[in-house]
């Protein structure tokens, strides 16, 4: 087993399209995790890998990208509100989902946003899912970098964070607990949903690191995870992926956003 074998199972497992990480990224994660795991040899590595869960775990926190912050791009949460406001959702309980939601600011931003507009715990849900383990628990504690919250207005850093004795920001507790953390591959038939569709599923920065065939796996999963009408919010480089699975353009083209128009056939869309 050779490096060329671990680059193929992630590319089975998780849809990856090594080449869109960049040039070395994969296989500097690779390295670091071998460094790590006290491996020199590739096959040994490979092997353990394979059989060991934990050092599967570890590589997919290595590999997986991680970079973000609270209200990035801003404009899909603003539409956001407007949406549900548009479709008379707010008379009753909003179901949304964060996919992947990496560190946390995502999920804690959509919920962040629904109650600066007069939205109450419980008028709104927000489930959050990653592949990687180690994000999901940062993401949990709620403890931030002046990076993640460098997009926050001042007011709302006071009415949402304290600050720590490191100068980090910590989300207050009864924020922290509107959201709630969950292990998800989009690709697979694990995660969450539990049956009922989502209002809104904001799923941003993953089908760009995708091979086609991961991306077509990804819509399926989405259109049995969102409500009809729905809103999905993807990136602003995926947008033109949006579209030949059944969802037209909503609101302004800054939102990145898109509704659920039908259930398209996913099988017949060519990738």
């Amino acid at each position: 087993m050779t490096l060329a074998t671990i680059e193929q199972w992630l590319s089975d497992r998780l849809g990856l399209n090594v080449d869109s990480m960049g040039p070395g990224v994969v296989q500097a994660a690779i390295a670091r995790c071998m460094e790590e795991r006290g491996v020199r040899d590739i096959g040994a590595f490979a092997q353990q890998v394979q059989q060991d869960s934990a050092t599967w775990q570890a590589l997919v926190d290595l590999v997986t990208v991680q970079e973000t912050w609270f209200f990035r791009d801003g404009e899909p949460f603003r539409f956001l509100v407007k949406w549900i406001e548009q479709q008379g959702l707010a008379a009753r309980r909003i179901r949304c989902l964060s996919c992947p939601c990496a560190s946390g600011e995502e999920p804690y931003s959509i919920s962040m946003t629904l109650l600066d507009h007069g939205f109450v715990t419980g008028q709104f849900t927000v489930d959050a899912g990653d592949i990687s383990a180690g994000a999901l628990a940062s993401a949990a504690r709620g403890v931030f970098r002046e990076r993640s919250v460098r997009t926050v207005k001042p007011i709302e850093r006071q009415s949402y964070f304290t600050r720590t004795e490191s100068g980090a920001y910590r989300l207050r507790s009864d924020v922290r607990d509107t959201v709630s953390f969950h292990r998800m591959n989009l690709l697979r038939s694990d995660g969450i949903g539990g049956g009922t569709p989502y209002d809104v599923i904001f799923c941003r920065n993953l089908l760009i690191y995708l091979h086609p065939e991961g991306q077509t796996a990804v819509f399926s999963r989405l259109n049995g995870l969102l409500a009809e009408p729905g809103l999905l919010i993807v990136g602003h480089a995926e947008a033109g992926l949006v579209r030949p699975y059944g969802f037209r353009p909503a609101g302004p083209a800054s939102a990145f956003a898109f509704e659920r128009a039908r259930l398209p056939d996913v099988a017949a869309v060519q990738p």
